[in-house]
């Protein structure tokens, strides 16, 4: 339940209605410009392949170290159970959340005091475009499509597998909620260059 501007955990709680064992834990949406400060919750959104490499996120938020943090991630694939396993194995199953597949990832998204994506390759991640879209900070890899949408400040580039690299920049973020903030306002302002008419613009003028 949400109370003033805190984010309460509801447990066993399935708001997509699909009854499903994933949904088990929902991070219900806090007022814009105030992230929960007693239990921050980092994001991950993406399907569970071996490019998107969820087990970086994994072994990056074990050393954090940080009891309090929780990290939710959204998606199914051919190597979410041994994803599960993984999370046991580094003790942080207490603190790490599958929740499936969803259809409230906005809602999860505002909740969140950052999205994360690890990936190997990428178009342009709608995860990091929806996040800007909502003032979210995001940390990421540095390959095409992520570089594009993080670069000058509007979120924060790691080296592809770098797990030292993804846990500092988790530890900034929370350490740093203020600029971090700013930072997601910066995506936002960012997002106006991919919307329809600046794109169809471009295209005219690469035609003409």
């Amino acid at each position: 339940m949400r109370s003033g501007d805190r984010t309460h955990f509801l447990h066993n709680t399935d708001p997509t209605g699909t009854g499903g064992k994933n949904s088990a834990t929902l991070f219900l949406a806090f007022p814009r410009g105030n992230p929960p400060s007693e239990n921050p919750l980092f994001l991950s959104v993406a399907e569970f392949i071996p490019r998107k490499r969820p087990g970086n996120i994994l072994k990056a938020f074990a050393q954090l170290a940080r009891p309090q943090v929780h990290l939710a991630l959204v998606g199914d694939g051919i190597i979410l159970e041994e994803m599960r396993e993984l999370a046991s194995e580094l003790g942080i199953q207490k603190q790490v959340h599958f929740l499936g597949l969803r259809r409230d990832i906005p809602i999860l998204m505002r909740a969140s005091v950052a999205t994360l994506i690890a990936s190997s390759q990428e178009g342009l991640p709608n995860c990091v475009m929806e996040s800007f879209c909502i003032e979210v900070p995001v940390i990421g890899t540095e390959i095409r499509g992520t570089r594009d949408l993080l670069e000058n400040g509007n979120g924060l580039l790691v080296k592809l597998g770098d797990i030292n690299e993804i846990a500092s920049a988790m530890t900034w973020i929370l350490d740093h909620p203020e600029e971090a903030q700013h930072m997601g306002k910066g995506g936002r302002e960012n997002m106006v260059n991919y919307d329809l008419p600046h794109i169809l613009k471009a295209i005219r003028g690469f035609i003409c």
